[in-house]
Parts: C-alpha cells; structure tokens; sequence
C-alpha cells in the first residue's frame, strides 16, 4: 500500500485494493495526471481561452514544454471530437466537425 502525506491523500483518487493512483480519463481516454490538469484548466477557461503564459506559470512549466504537452493531449484526444487549440498565445478546447465518410465507388 502506498503511504502519502493527506494534503496529496485527499486530491488523489485511490485504488481502494492496493492504494495507487488511479488514472485519469478525459473523453474516454486515460491522460497523466498532469495532462488531465491542462485539459481541466483549459476546460474551464470556457470559450475566451486561456492564455499559454498562464497556463505554463500555474503548472511550473516552460512556455515550450506546455505547448508539447498540448500537442500530446491533442494526439490522444485526436478523433473524439474535440482539440486544444492555440493562436495568439491563447489556448481554448474547441470542437472539431465528425470525419467524412469515403464514398464508395
């Protein structure tokens, strides 16, 4: 059994048989913890977005290394419907349209 202080107990969703983290999914897909908290950040950024700055500053990330992460959540979450799209130095979780389907021939 995993032994944690309470403070990181109490924010940490726990395996109830062998005490460790349990994974994080967002749109159906298992995500780090610390990719879940962008994703969240961004999510409730709403529709004006949030500026990268920000974001980076808040997770005690480099402007570089926030935007990798961006870009890994983007590959995971490709298809589902929805990106994290940034412009401007501003990013906000936009929906994309469904794939066309190929005609048969």
């Amino acid at each position: 059994m995993t032994i944690l202080n309470g403070g990181l107990r109490k924010r940490l969703r726990l395996c109830p048989y062998c005490g460790s983290a349990l994974p994080d999914y967002r749109l159906g897909i298992k995500l780090t913890p610390l990719k879940a908290r962008i994703y969240d950040y961004v999510q409730n950024a709403g529709h004006s977005g949030l500026p990268m700055q920000i974001l980076a500053e808040a997770l005690g990330l480099t402007y570089a290394s926030t935007k990798s992460h961006i870009a890994q959540i983007n590959a995971a979450i490709n298809g589902r419907g929805y990106r994290l799209y940034g412009r401007g130095g501003t990013v906000r979780l936009v929906q994309t349209p469904p794939p066309r389907k190929k005609r048969k021939a």
